[in-house]
């Protein structure tokens, strides 16, 4: 049974263009699109994640893997290479993340840099 489910996955995954390994993915996977979306082997992706055709999460410097929170969105087109991202992120479309993502920010461009920032600031009395 097992080997079926994998050749399955296989198949699947060649139709419709996901290159997604088993177990990279917290629940609540959303792949919004048909279309390429690949994501390594080694990386490790949390919670109500959402993806979009042309996303890659792939291998940066040698040995560096992307690791990202939960609650993440992923416009189409935008790459995470070797980068730590934190939770309830927008990546933007085209984004080229290589460098570390905090916590409940929006990042665009190449290389990636933070756009709106939802941070709570502390009040200065």
């Amino acid at each position: 049974v097992a080997a079926y489910l994998r050749l399955r996955l296989k198949f699947l995954g060649e139709k419709l263009g996901f290159g997604i390994p088993l177990n990279a993915f917290g629940p609540g996977l959303s792949v919004a699109h048909v279309g390429w979306v690949h994501v390594h082997h080694r990386a490790k992706i949390g919670a109500n994640c959402r993806i979009h055709q042309g996303v890659t999460l792939g291998e940066g410097r040698p040995g560096e893997y992307p690791t990202i929170g939960d609650d993440v969105f992923i416009y189409p087109g935008a790459m995470v290479l070797g980068a730590d991202v934190g939770s309830r992120v927008g990546i933007y479309a085209g984004a080229v993340v290589t460098k570390p993502v905090p916590d409940d920010v929006d990042v665009a461009g190449v290389p990636a840099r933070i756009v709106k920032d939802r941070r709570a600031r502390a009040v200065s009395a």
